[in-house]
């Protein structure tokens, strides 16, 4: 519960009028497993989950969440494109540090790791996986980060989710 998947789902019931129950699994393997053995009709992961299972052919992807299609799965269309344009939601990872950390470590572990990303090998096995690999300054990526926590607070609470 509360994860970027259930978010994902959310946003799209808001978006779209309708009702799908989530159902919350362990792990993103056992939720498509479920999937695969017709336990549930369809359900929202992260590409990198799914993408062994639709390029194998077991698994049909319908969309892609975030605005813009997929490097690694151009083919397929987004959820915007198939007819809800308000529609974004990403999946996204990111390094973070406590709180306090010295400027300069921040600012070189960042240069380490956006040199890291930017290698060609590297991108390539990230595609590969369905990652799609960006860097950004820890600003930037601050900015990301207090952008989703206020879309998603904000749903969170229009909606009524509550801990469990």
């Amino acid at each position: 519960n509360g994860e970027s998947p259930h978010m994902a789902l959310e946003l799209f019931k808001t978006i779209a009028g309708v009702n799908i129950a989530h159902i919350p699994y362990k792990s993103a393997a056992a939720a498509g497993t479920a999937v695969l053995a017709g336990e549930v009709q369809m359900g929202f992961s992260g590409i990198v989950q799914t993408m062994p299972l639709f390029r194998s052919g077991r698994l049909r992807a319908l969309a892609i969440s975030s605005i813009n299609r997929s490097k690694a799965a151009p083919e397929l269309p987004t959820i915007a494109e198939s007819g809800f344009p308000a529609y974004e939601h990403k999946f996204w990872a990111g390094v973070l540090a406590p709180a306090g950390t010295p400027r300069e470590l921040v600012t070189r572990l960042n240069a380490e790791i956006v040199s890291i990303v930017g290698m060609p090998d590297v991108q390539i096995k990230m595609l590969d996986r369905g990652l799609e690999p960006i860097s950004a300054t820890p600003e930037q990526f601050s900015t990301i980060i207090k952008i989703d926590v206020a879309k998603y607070g904000k749903l969170v609470q229009d909606i009524g989710l509550k801990l469990d």
